[in-house]
């Protein structure tokens, strides 16, 4: 033992260690190594677009941290081909035209795309390169889906002008799932004249506007011809841009577009093609919540008792409540308001009440991160198994399958 002290003692003498100045440079050239070139190309004018953007940057600050050194294309347009003189280790790009498409896949680096295009055909199924794909066709299912659960039986879509493929994709999901319920769908033809229009549709209509911005559009018209929102027309919108949505008068329903973890899941992805933890693939958002505001705030109910208290019930979900108690809540009978329920919907009180109930949950799992035990607790379930229980028998599945079948990229 001594022998080998002595050996060590003699093997780490002044001469043999490094200068500090040099240990520093060495750690400094190990990190540079370690640092990765990221090419960011998004564009910035509008807010979907600017949510991708923050996504992708909260994922470089959240986990790739040092180790990326992000360099943004300024208006989201790439250089092509890229300088010798700037070295990229992988792309994020929001991809707008086939062109630029073609020329980032012959890069030969690792690039994932975020596609807004009609439909891709996996155009990028190859080694190292990802496609992120916005599902805008569920955005329109989840449209549909929300207006025939209040009852209404007319409906109208109001597309972008100029039209883009995402509106068309929208209005594509919403019209096929009113048709599979038997319902029909006016849409806004382009260059028309939006309140004559909105004044020969049938009352009450639910109006589906493919964005808030085009959704703001539909409440200045309504306002014009003096229909009554949500009262004759209900309205929602795509992206929750909370400033578009709660300036309205009256604030306006939308449905989150998850344009933030749209980036974040690019970032995601894009590290785990660079550490070899992925060969890429196509990645489909979902959408499946409606932040509801006072402009879809009713239901196309003719019985004003029935409207007053599916309100009351949806503004008391986390409290035990039978018929009497909301028929207190909305100063009614409780015998007369029960056969009101079965004269209108054709159901009890107590079945709406649980259907609401289960609906609220199901929004929750997919459009938040809280827990099994808060979302059963907000929404008025005596315990998780018991909100387990429901949604089993509904759907077969369990609270966490269910999210994870449903949730957001």
């Amino acid at each position: 033992m001594k022998n080998e002290r002595q050996k060590t003692q003699k093997t780490l003498t002044p001469e043999s260690v490094l200068p500090p100045r040099q240990v520093l440079g060495i750690i400094r050239g190990m990190a540079e190594k370690n640092v990765k070139n990221i090419l960011v190309a998004i564009p910035t004018g509008d807010y979907a677009e600017r949510l991708k953007l923050n996504g992708v940057l909260e994922y470089a600050r959240d986990k790739a941290g040092a180790r990326w050194n992000l360099r943004l294309c300024v208006g989201g347009a790439i250089r092509l081909p890229i300088p010798d003189d700037v070295r990229a280790d992988g792309v994020i790009a929001y991809v707008q035209n086939e062109r630029d498409r073609a020329r980032l896949l012959a890069l030969g680096r690792p690039v994932v795309l975020i596609e807004d295009l009609a439909e891709p055909r996996c155009r990028s199924r190859r080694k190292n390169v990802a496609a992120i794909v916005c599902d805008h066709v569920a955005e329109g299912r989840t449209a549909a889906e929300y207006f025939l659960a209040r009852r209404y039986a007319h409906f109208a879509f109001v597309g972008t002008e100029p039209q883009v493929s995402w509106s068309e994709l929208r209005r594509r999901g919403y019209s096929a799932e009113l048709k599979k319920h038997g319902r029909g769908c006016s849409v806004f033809p382009p260059g028309g004249d939006l309140p004559a229009w909105l004044q020969a549709l049938p009352k009450p209509c639910a109006v589906f506007a493919a964005r808030d911005l085009r959704a703001r559009e539909v409440l200045d018209a309504a306002e014009e011809i003096g229909a009554a929102v949500p009262q004759e027309l209900a309205v929602l919108g795509v992206d929750d841009d909370e400033m578009l949505c709660t300036t309205a008068r009256p604030s306006l329903s939308s449905i989150p577009s998850f344009d933030r973890s749209l980036g974040y899941a690019a970032g995601r992805t894009l590290n785990a093609i660079m550490t070899g933890k992925s060969s890429g693939g196509q990645i489909r958002t979902r959408h499946s919540v409606v932040v509801t505001r006072q402009s879809t705030e009713t239901d196309a109910v003719d019985d004003p008792f029935v409207r007053q208290a599916l309100n009351w019930c949806r503004a008391h979900l986390d409290q035990s409540a039978d018929v009497r108690t909301i028929a207190a809540g909305i100063g009614y009978s409780a015998p007369a308001l029960q056969q009101r329920f079965k004269r209108s919907l054709g159901t009890t009180v107590s079945e709406t009440m649980r259907h609401l109930r289960l609906s609220a949950a199901k929004d929750l799992l997919t459009g938040t991160r809280l827990s099994v035990e808060e979302i059963a607790r907000r929404c008025g379930f005596s315990c998780t198994s018991h909100l387990a229980m429901r949604l089993r028998e509904a759907d077969g599945l369990t609270p966490l399958a269910y999210r994870r079948q449903n949730a957001d990229a």
